[in-house]
This record gives C-alpha cells, structure tokens and sequence, in this order.
C-alpha cells in the first residue's frame, strides 16, 4: 500500500470514528411481556431503563445526553438500587398513568407489585430494571390494547403463550385477536 493511501485510511478511520454516535447511554425500547399466569391475572414484566422513564428521555433521542433531561438521568443513573426504589415509588403514580392495558375496551388496573434494580454498576452503560405488574381481570377478554406514554420512549410488546397481534389504525396500538 502506497504511503498516501495509508495515510488517507487513517484519516478516514479517525473521522469515522469521532464521527460515530456515543454508545454508553444508547436508548432501547422498553420491553412489555404479558401473560395471563393464572384464570382472571394478568402480569406484565417490563424490563426497562428505569432512570431514562423517571427522567422522561422520551422517543425523540438515540441517546439519553441528547435530551433536556439528561442532567437528570445522569443524577438517576449513579443512584444506589435503594435510592432509585425510592424514586420509582415517588414516579410510580405518572408511570401507572402512562402504562394502559385495556381488555375488550376496559383498562386494567395495575399495581408494582416488584422491581428488581441492579446496582449502579459502571455508569457510562445503560442499567436495565425488571418491573412486575399485577392486575385481576375478567376472564374471556377477547381483545388487547396496549399504550404506552411516548414520554417514556419507545416499547415492545411481547405476548405470552402466542398470541397473534395487528396494529389499529392507531399508529401506538395493538390488538390481540
């Protein structure tokens, strides 16, 4: 390789790399799993970035310290498990309001029932909380809807034991049939 290719390689590769976006607080969707565990319960598992809920990062950033908001999830992010509790039982009443599920037209009443939070840990990386849900429902629900609040950011919902989802003409909502 000639002198002048390599050196434009490597000046390439540099700006490449200063180029990429920062991966230590990249944002991934919340992931909703729901299952119907027992005749008339439901559950659902929501395994998520908690800091980035509290803090409301929202869908509209691939990174958390590209929001207005980023100071905050930063003072939640070096939080110990216990503290970050505390602060989820503080925001719990905006998160409940920001989860619907809905059984043939009816919103389930859900309750934190647990959250598992993993210890700070290294800062720079993404922390990933299990919260669990619980609800009494009707049986013989027909129907599923699912929304979750775009201040949150983004979701995915998953279904237990294979059900079939379409979207409504809502871009945010899903159906079970």
């Amino acid at each position: 390789m000639s002198r002048g290719l390599a050196v434009f390689v490597l000046m390439l590769s540099g700006v490449l790399l200063l180029a990429a976006p920062a991966q230590s607080h990249e944002l991934r969707p919340a992931i909703a799993t729901v299952s119907f565990d027992a005749p008339g319960r439901l559950q659902l598992h929501l395994s998520a970035n908690l800091e980035a809920l509290i803090a409301e990062i929202g869908p509209g950033h691939d990174d958390t310290s590209e929001s207005a908001n980023a100071a905050g999830y930063d003072r939640l992010r070096a939080l110990a498990p216990e503290d970050l509790r505390a602060e989820l039982d503080r925001f719990a009443p905006r998160l409940l309001a920001g989860i619907e599920i809905s059984l043939d037209g009816s919103r389930v009443p859900l309750s934190l029932a647990e959250a598992d939070i993993p210890q700070t840990g290294d800062t720079d990386l993404a922390r990933i909380s299990d919260l669990r849900f619980a609800a009494n429902v009707s049986a013989g629900a027909e129907n599923l809807l699912w929304r979750f609040d775009p201040a949150f950011g983004d979701s995915v919902i998953r279904l237990a034991r294979g059900c079939l989802l379409y979207t409504s003409d809502a871009a945010d909502d899903f159906a079970v049939v």
